[in-house]
């Protein structure tokens, strides 16, 4: 029998599982609210910021049911760092299922769920587009499917998954269990969009956005340079950890190097490091080896490091959303923290480019559907290998995926569960005997004898036998379950169908990508906006998300502006030279070119005029470092030309071009 509600109905009864399971004596705010209504039997959208405790809410029940509860989660490391932080007794009762184990463990995995051994899973979303897979799990019977950042479900999110839209078949498939949606990040529209796509009415709990221990603030500088500047004095006034995030995996690593240089323990992490380097990096970070990490947004999630002291965003973030869940990850413990956006003018500018970069245009699902169309001249299905696709299309996964989904969408192609390149079938005596007429003429049509095993592709076997495709493998697994065949399945590959296509379906695929660009643009408004405002910021962001007003958050550079402006640590930074005559500044730089033990090319010569936090020279090396720093860039550069044409200085032969004093 479930347990329910009615068994766990007072606090002091859930307070109890609650510390002889985890040995906590309170629940946070909003979590026993959620799990009394998963006992109760009712779907939940819970919403509720990083460092919540949205895991309890299921992990709880997950001991408490009868059933299995499945964890959907778009992280490998996510799923990992999960299961190793549960306390023993839970641990023994979980397990996981992802890209890092081979079949046979797989099988052995899925046969002990079949078994009862597991009370709470972990999978990635596509997971569930296998049919084995759901139908072992439908085998055991599915209590509570979490579907954790949910978010990822709407194609007009700031994190669109293709595979989360496939959840609402996967819950139909294991019979509509109890649905916990959990997310950070769900402005109104978001919610709706969830229950729509999940296909559940969900209650939904939010406890709200606003984190008084962190101390929102937006740096608006001048040029880059001077962003440089603020990374670098942020990173040394704030003690503790930090994290800085930062657009590109390039730019993570140069900003590692740089803090380095200035002395701060600092290391970068992105999705193009191997995956051992970026677990050991993490591990570091995490042990205090690191005190900063310099990194992209595959940094952060599942990041359980309670005691982040300051987040800086050096790039401006996609979307305000993304601003707010990654800020979110300081402060975990509830001490007082920092989340600091730097921004200069050309950043609005720079997110839209990335933005045209990184978009979908019309072409590709056109080309996408023409490939599909020419595997379908004889049949509306094809099993198509997603790196076949991505070959052809010369496109990157996650784009493919989004373009599928945008036929999906204006009813071009149906994507089905996933079918095995090749279909091995064997006649076992059960089979034989008590398989009934339907059995009987599948083997027919297969051709299947006692005793010997069959190797077929899964769409020809569909057409022999006239059994849908999307529905063989299910056919087959339930004859095997009774023992009247031995099946196994091998290559995994898409089932496209091609839908007849409609009369207008042009049109709606340009107006498609044009609301898919007016909602990407929008959120670079958005998010520029927030940097720009005067506005409460912990209130722009509860705005954001539908929660109630704060009014004087006391928490933010607008309601309590008592950090140092960006204009003080500036002055505080190099000498003001800027009243010097042209005689003067040519001076200077005759006289720095002497000072500059070695020699420099004009970029670099450029830069120690400058005070560039990137030269390696520096005012201890030469003291006139960062004399021109509040001239022009431009300024100085035509100054150093003018001086290379009249000879006042001069460039070797070498290699290098470097800059020497016209009296060498």
């Amino acid at each position: 029998m479930a347990i329910t509600s009615e068994v766990y109905k007072s606090n002091a009864e859930l307070e109890s599982q609650l510390k002889r399971l985890f040995g906590y004596d309170k629940f946070r705010k909003g979590q026993q609210q959620v799990i009394e209504y998963i006992m109760a039997g009712r779907s939940v959208l819970a919403v509720m910021p990083t460092g919540a405790g949205k895991s309890l809410c299921y992990q709880l029940p997950a001991v408490l049911l009868d059933g299995l509860t499945l964890v959907v989660s778009p992280l490998i490391a996510l799923m990992k760092d999960q299961v190793d932080g549960l306390p023993e007794e839970v641990q023994k009762q979980v397990t996981l299922i992802n890209s890092t184990l081979d079949s046979d463990e797989i099988d052995r995995r899925l046969s002990q769920i079949r078994e009862g051994k597991y009370k709470l899973l972990y999978a990635a979303p596509e997971r569930l587009r296998q049919v084995p897979f759901l139908h072992a799990l439908r085998s055991r019977g599915v209590s509570l499917m979490v579907v954790d950042e949910a978010h990822c479900v709407s194609m007009w999110g700031h994190d669109f998954r293709p595979d989360y839209l496939f959840i609402g078949n996967a819950l139909r498939y294991l019979c509509e269990p109890v649905v916990l949606a959990m997310t950070a990040t769900a402005t109104p529209k978001m919610r709706v969009e969830i229950s729509n796509n999940l296909g559940c009415q969900f209650k939904v709990i939010s406890t709200g956005t606003y984190r008084p221990n962190l101390y929102l603030e937006s740096m608006i500088v001048r040029s880059d340079e001077d962003k440089l500047r603020s990374l670098i004095h942020l990173c040394r006034e704030n003690e503790g950890s930090g994290i800085v995030y930062t657009r590109s995996r390039k730019k993570a690593e140069q900003l590692a190097m740089l803090l380095r240089r200035e002395r701060i323990k600092a290391a970068h992490y992105h999705a193009g490091m191997d995956a051992a380097d970026r677990a050991r990096t993490q591990e570091e970070f995490m042990d205090g080896k690191w005190r900063v990490i310099c990194a992209t947004v595959a940094f952060g999630m599942g990041i359980d490091k309670s005691d982040v002291r300051f987040v800086i965003h050096y790039s401006l973030p996609g979307a305000l959303e993304d601003y707010y869940q990654e800020a979110g990850r300081a402060g975990r413990d509830g001490l007082p923290s920092r989340c600091i956006l730097l921004c200069t003018p050309s950043d609005k500018a720079n997110n839209t480019r990335w933005m045209h970069q990184g978009r979908v245009d019309a072409d590709l699902p056109r080309q996408c559907y023409k490939i599909i169309r020419e595997l379908t001249l004889d049949s509306p299905f094809a099993a198509i290998h997603s790196d076949d696709l991505e070959r052809e299309l010369d496109e990157e996964e996650t784009k493919v995926r989004v373009a599928i989904n945008m036929l999906e969408d204006i009813d071009l192609v149906r994507r089905h569960s996933d079918i095995p390149m090749t279909m091995t079938i064997g006649l076992t005596a059960r089979g034989m005997q008590y398989g009934g007429d339907e059995l009987a003429e599948f083997v027919k049509c297969a051709r299947l004898k006692p005793g010997q095993r069959v190797s077929v592709e899964s769409i020809d076997l569909s057409h022999r036998a006239d059994i849908s495709p999307y529905v063989l493998e299910d056919r087959l697994l339930d004859w095997q379950a009774k023992g009247y065949i031995t099946y196994w399945g091998s290559g995994h590959m898409m089932l496209i169908e091609r839908l007849p296509a409609p009369r207008d379906s042009k049109a709606r695929l340009n107006d498609l990508v044009s609301r898919y660009e007016n909602v990407q643009r929008r959120r670079i408004d958005e998010i520029y906006r927030y940097a720009e405002d005067r506005q409460c910021r912990h209130d722009i962001i509860a705005n954001h998300f539908g929660e109630p007003p704060i009014n004087n958050c006391h928490s933010c550079d607008v309601c309590l502006p008592s950090r140092e402006s960006y204009e003080q640590i500036s002055r505080q930074a190099c000498p003001i030279e800027s009243s010097l005559s042209d005689e003067q500044r040519r001076s200077k730089i005759i006289e720095t070119v002497n000072m500059i033990p070695g020699r420099v090319g004009f970029t670099g010569l450029v830069r120690v005029l400058k005070g560039s936090i990137t030269s390696h020279i520096k005012r201890d090396i030469c003291p006139n470092f960062g004399i021109f720093a509040n001239l022009p860039k431009a300024v100085v550069e035509r100054c150093v030309s003018d001086m290379l044409e009249d000879g006042s200085i001069r460039r070797d032969d070498s290699e290098y071009r470097l800059i020497w004093p016209a009296d060498k």
